[in-house]
């Protein structure tokens, strides 16, 4: 099938097809004979046909989006809204100071909630992204240096790197992927729990690991974890709720970059693997 434009501009797709001619007794080719169609008309209506079914899909996907939205952001809402009513109820300074906490996390979660959903529909609204050569490692490092967990109870280590990581991608996005995967092991973490940072290097890849000590993940939630929402167990979170869309976010970063994540967990042991094709030497 090719596409032909005629001297007025028109584009015309034409169907090709092909034969060749064998004469006996030994199958010689003598020559070929050729047929074309015009089958514009059928390929502008299959076009069309995928274009609705894309468009069928992207509307299905927007009202499953827009309804976990609304779930997500009202679970909050309600408990912000009882323990307003319990506070303005009780005059024990005690449990108006657990109810106020209560209003605050809830309004910080909603803050981490909607600052996520801003950086996802950037996310999403991009086709491409600025390449530079940069080092993988170096983007850990950096990111190592200046973070502060959110539980002082759970130590960062790091491995000694392997050199000669390069890769082609944005810093800045691969150092926020790295970070909500940390985030999300230190969450998971226990109490004096370890997240260590490794890396490794393949033939084609550069491979970053991020471990932690946690419950684990069970085996039917791992295909779920990076849609936008998803929490396997928040019983299992120590400290501070997640937003939820934190993974979903590393996984199109990582789809930007050509590369993938992937998780691997059992119980007392979870580690996910950010990893990028090596760049070509220059």
């Amino acid at each position: 099938v090719m596409g032909v434009y005629k001297p007025d501009g028109d584009l015309t797709w034409i169907l090709v097809n092909t034969q060749p001619v064998l004469m006996p007794p030994n199958d010689a080719l003598t020559g070929v004979v050729a047929s074309f169609a015009d089958i514009t008309d059928l390929k502008l209506a299959t076009d069309r046909m995928s274009q609705m079914e894309r468009e069928r899909e992207h509307a299905q996907l927007l009202s499953a989006f827009i309804a976990n939205t609304s779930h997500e952001l009202r679970t909050p809402l309600t408990i912000i809204g009882s323990s307003t009513y319990l506070l303005t109820r009780t005059i024990d300074p005690g449990k108006r100071s657990e109810k106020a906490e209560q209003i605050g996390a809830q309004i910080r979660l909603l803050d981490r909630m909607i600052t996520q959903l801003q950086d996802m529909a950037t996310l999403n609204h991009l086709d491409g992204i600025a390449m530079h050569r940069i080092y993988f490692w170096d983007v850990v490092k950096t990111f190592a240096s200046d973070y502060q967990p959110a539980r002082q109870s759970v130590r960062l280590e790091i491995d000694v790197l392997p050199d000669g990581l390069a890769v082609m991608g944005d810093a800045g996005l691969l150092g926020r992927a790295v970070w909500h995967v940390v985030e999300n092991a230190v969450r998971h973490s226990p109490e004096g729990g370890v997240v260590r940072l490794s890396g490794e290097r393949s033939d084609s890849e550069a491979r970053v690991h991020i471990t932690d000590e946690g419950v684990g993940i069970e085996p039917q939630h791992l295909p779920l974890i990076f849609e936008a929402f998803y929490k396997a167990d928040e019983s299992r979170t120590q400290g501070a709720s997640a937003a939820g869309m934190g993974l979903t976010m590393v996984k199109r970063i990582m789809d930007l970059h050509g590369g993938r994540v992937e998780v691997n967990s059992s119980a007392g042991h979870t580690r996910f693997t950010l990893s990028l094709p090596l760049a070509l030497l220059a």
